[in-house]
């Protein structure tokens, strides 16, 4: 359909859609002939839309009512021509399914010409990251070199063979479901998702579809599933992994509810196709649960010292920063940052010890400087994280005119169980200085969220427009 509308190899076209059958048809048919698929996320929506439309070069826009944006007034001129999905079009524009139905003189030899011709280099696709902490959006543009070469290596750390049935719950522009996709393509496993996650259907699905591999990657799309009243780990019969970002101490509570599985922690964003290190599914407890793993053996990984901007020693911890396989990079308009010798600058603080496994000690934008000490949030999220009640903690940096900044916590309790603020900052007395301990405790039901992830940038915008200071109970 594509090639009979005129698209050739290095056109663009953009999808603004929920997850669909029509989705998948359209990012593979048009990787399938080298038309870049532009997958928008929520965060470029709305005014970043019609500013990015200006310099995208899109030939076709694939959009659905679904996601309530009155696109006649974002798209005219010489902006793409829209496609509508799923429903009748507005003024006689055209439709998915006309499209769909009309006569091509292109045979299935034509295609897999076309595909023959594809070069290692060639971009694959067009993404943006979620912008959690910043709200700031940076394209990425991952190369058919890219992609391919990462997912032979996350085939073989979690053991997905031909026949394993991997359950990915994301939304499908981001790039944890589109590597996970290609990788079961590759392999010839099955994948089972759904249209929008739910913790209860989730659990049924996983349970009837009989999935081996769970790669939910964020708590968000996970906890609330294994927390759920109605969960009992025989549900889960087939489920011999887990792929789940978090700290060691949110992991090992998740490796005790399902005693028969391998969970493994990962580390990855959209610039290098969502993951370029992780543990293998037969590490030891501690290094599956506790770091990060080995880095992918077509990515270079060196911790820098964000000061000195010299190599840290083994155990030190500094900014990361990644060689990708294309090689070295230069800063362009995508919004990534790269250092003079080419390699990307994630403001992700980790350290690496002799044997090369990486630890991830979170984010340099999200270390709080309270009274001229510097420490983690990601350290006060694990520590409200061991508290039996809760499910989800998290920590921000809120500005204080006498020590520089405060942190806040915001946390959502486990179906069933209760607790108080006092009885939480009890708990962080038993492992924190007093000046870390955090001033308040919000207590919350529904987050702020992107795709998959929660949006900090908005709870700090929450804590500054409440009047005064919220209790911690």
């Amino acid at each position: 359909m594509l090639r009979a509308n005129g698209l050739k190899r290095g056109d663009r076209i953009g999808l603004l859609l929920e997850n669909s059958p029509e989705y998948l048809e359209l990012v593979l048919g048009a990787t399938l002939i080298g038309v870049v698929p532009v997958l928008f996320n929520e965060v470029t929506r709305g005014d970043q839309l019609q500013m990015l439309l200006g310099s995208l070069n899109l030939k076709m826009l694939f959009a659905s009512r679904a996601e309530n944006m009155d696109l006649d007034t974002i798209v005219s001129g010489s902006d793409p021509r829209i496609i509508w999905i799923g429903e009748e079009a507005p003024d006689a524009q055209p439709t998915y399914c006309a499209l769909m139905a009309a006569e091509s003189n292109f045979s299935h030899g034509d295609i897999a010409n076309e595909a023959a011709g594809l070069r290692p280099e060639d971009p694959l696709v067009l993404l943006f990251t979620s912008a959690v902490t910043t709200g700031v959006p940076k394209s990425c543009v991952l190369s058919n070199q890219d992609v391919l070469s990462t997912i032979s290596h996350f085939i073989g750390r979690i053991e997905l063979q031909a026949g394993s049935r991997i359950w990915i719950p994301l939304h499908m522009f981001q790039v944890g479901f589109l590597a996970p996709l290609a990788a079961a393509f590759a392999i010839g496993a099955t994948v089972v998702t759904s249209r929008k996650f739910e913790p209860v259907a989730a659990l049924n699905l996983i349970a009837l579809e009989k999935v081996t591999h769970a790669y939910p990657v964020y708590p968000s799309s996970w906890l609330p599933v294994i927390y759920s009243l109605d969960f009992f780990p025989s549900d889960f019969p087939a489920l011999t992994h887990v792929v789940l970002l978090g700290p060691p101490t949110l992991l090992r509570r998740v490796q005790r509810l399902l005693p028969h599985c391998s969970v493994v922690n990962t580390y990855g964003g959209a610039e290098h196709c969502g993951g370029m290190c992780m543990p293998f599914a037969n590490d030891p407890a501690e290094i599956r649960l506790g770091a990060v793993g080995r880095p992918y053996s077509n990515y270079k990984v060196r911790i820098v010292d964000m000061k000195t901007m010299e190599i840290c020693a083994p155990g030190e911890i500094g900014e990361i920063q990644i060689l990708l396989p294309s090689g070295p990079r230069k800063n362009d308009t995508s919004g990534s940052s790269y250092t003079s010798d080419g390699w990307l600058q994630t403001s992700d603080l980790g350290s690496m010890t002799t044997q090369g496994v990486m630890y991830f000690h979170g984010r340099f934008s999200e270390i709080l400087n309270i009274g001229g000490h510097h420490f983690s949030c990601a350290r006060i999220e694990a520590i409200l994280s061991e508290h039996p009640a809760v499910c989800v903690a998290q920590v921000i940096a809120v500005d204080d005119p006498q020590m520089g900044q405060f942190s806040a916590a915001f946390v959502e309790l486990r179906p069933g169980y209760s607790t108080t603020g006092s009885e939480l900052l009890d708990t962080c007395k038993n492992a924190l200085d007093e000046t870390q301990i955090p001033r308040t405790i919000t207590f919350v039901n529904d987050w702020p969220m992107s795709a998959s992830k929660i949006q900090k940038h908005l709870l700090i915008k929450m804590m500054a427009s409440s009047s005064g200071e919220l209790p911690a109970s």
